[in-house]
């Protein structure tokens, strides 16, 4: 009667018995169950990082990565760097489309942003709905034939909303997002004009500036770690 009385009481309070100890790639929880020969440990994996490039940025001539860094369950930063070379749907789109001649030098610029981001219903391995405030700048370096300076920059405070889920593969992330941002564009024009007593052709090259409100719309590749 003793026996088995001892039996159930060792077999009730390692039913109930879990520990946790903290590794480095994540929380081990070892869960131990009556009359089991073996011990089954779970590791939970803890995301504090992830990688991705925006390769939707790529029509507007940016190849572009960021990090983001989780700062508890709520909070992240991302900041990001990139390589530019010529805003294709700008310059599409543009008035100014005549000063982007075929005979201008482009040289690679440099786009960078950084964005403060909230997940409303809590962070899971970076996956679920967030908002972010944040803001880019886009440089995009191009002369002309007299190598003069024709090229353009954006500067775009921005607020978007967005959705992060895991791919197939483990650890793979994609990004998914669509906002607003204001673009305050700043852009050397070359302007034609002619010689009062002469009557020849000259030309200077006058900074611009204009403003306009963009809907932002993309998704980024991301791997966590």
């Amino acid at each position: 009667m003793k026996k088995q009385l001892l039996a159930l009481v060792i077999a009730f309070s390692a039913y109930s018995y879990e520990t946790s100890a903290q590794q480095s790639n994540g929380t081990t929880v070892t869960v131990f169950e009556p009359f089991k020969t073996t011990v089954d440990s779970v590791v939970a994996k803890t995301y504090n990082s992830c990688v991705k490039w925006n390769w939707s940025l790529i029509p507007r001539g940016d190849f572009h990565f960021s990090y983001e860094r989780r700062l508890n369950d709520y909070f992240s930063v991302e900041p990001g760097i990139g390589v530019t070379y010529l805003d294709y749907m700008y310059e599409l789109v543009s008035d100014e489309s005549e000063q982007f001649s075929s005979s201008n030098t482009v040289n690679p610029g440099l786009s960078w942003e950084l964005g403060a981001k909230l997940y409303p219903g809590e962070m899971d391995a970076f996956e679920g709905f967030y908002t972010t405030l944040g803001v880019r700048s886009r440089s995009y370096n191009a002369y002309d034939e007299d190598d003069k300076f024709v090229g353009y920059h954006f500067f775009e405070p921005f607020f978007m909303v967005g959705f992060q889920t895991e791919t197939y593969w483990d650890d793979v992330m994609n990004d998914f997002y669509i906002g607003l941002s204001y673009n305050m564009l700043t852009y050397t024009k070359k302007e034609y004009d002619r010689d009062d007593v002469f009557g020849y052709p000259v030309y200077d090259y006058i900074e611009k500036k204009s403003s306009f409100p963009f809907i932002m719309m993309g998704t980024k590749l991301g791997f966590s770690f």
